[in-house]
């Protein structure tokens, strides 16, 4: 479905989405669905290549995104990859409006029972969730301080894994956003 058209059939949908966005001043919410509009009808993206690059090689995310880009609910997804194959490592729901909750002890549990049973000394993740109604693809406050802890989060995988005895280098290789129509991670925004 092209922009201008889903924008027309999911409208109220969209205003809810600038009603959520501006509940600190309900004052600018007219102006924010305004925003919204413009940014659908006038195909306002990021323009950010839908990929990732591990030693040089492109990864198809297709199958990633594609997921999750038209589900009217937030998903989020971290996704191991290693030298040994790539697998969904964490994922949660959340409503069209909520932070979902994201369980760092599950995630260390997920990514020291991965580490064990695929015996890899590197694991790369891409973390990746879905915007929905928001034409534009950008990064909330929410989504920093998300990727902040993750990212502290590493570093206690490495510890725990080494207290069982495993070596194994964790690193976030991107963090991306996806909604409908665009696509905007960190990488290609630091270059």
């Amino acid at each position: 479905m092209e922009a201008k058209t889903y924008f027309e059939v999911n409208k109220e949908k969209i205003r809810k989405t600038a009603e959520f966005l501006c509940r600190d001043d309900v004052t600018k919410t007219d102006e924010k669905f305004e925003e919204l509009k413009n940014q659908y009808l006038n195909e306002e993206g990021t323009n950010h290549k839908e990929v990732i690059v591990v030693n040089e090689h492109e990864l198809n995310i297709n199958q990633w995104l594609e997921e999750i880009r038209h589900n009217e609910i937030e998903h989020f997804k971290i996704i191991a990859i290693t030298d040994k194959g790539n697998g969904i490592l964490y994922e949660t729901t959340g409503t069209q409006f909520s932070s979902y909750g994201i369980n760092l002890d599950v995630i260390d549990s997920y990514a020291l029972n991965f580490i064990k049973t695929n015996h890899v000394s590197e694991m790369l993740l891409y973390i990746v969730h879905n915007h929905p109604f928001i034409y534009k693809a950008s990064p909330s406050v929410a989504d920093l301080q998300t990727l902040e802890a993750i990212l502290k989060e590493t570093d206690i995988i490495e510890a725990k894994a080494a207290l069982f005895g495993m070596s194994c280098k964790v690193s976030i290789i991107d963090y991306a956003i996806a909604t409908e129509f665009d696509y905007w991670c960190i990488k290609q925004e630091d270059e």
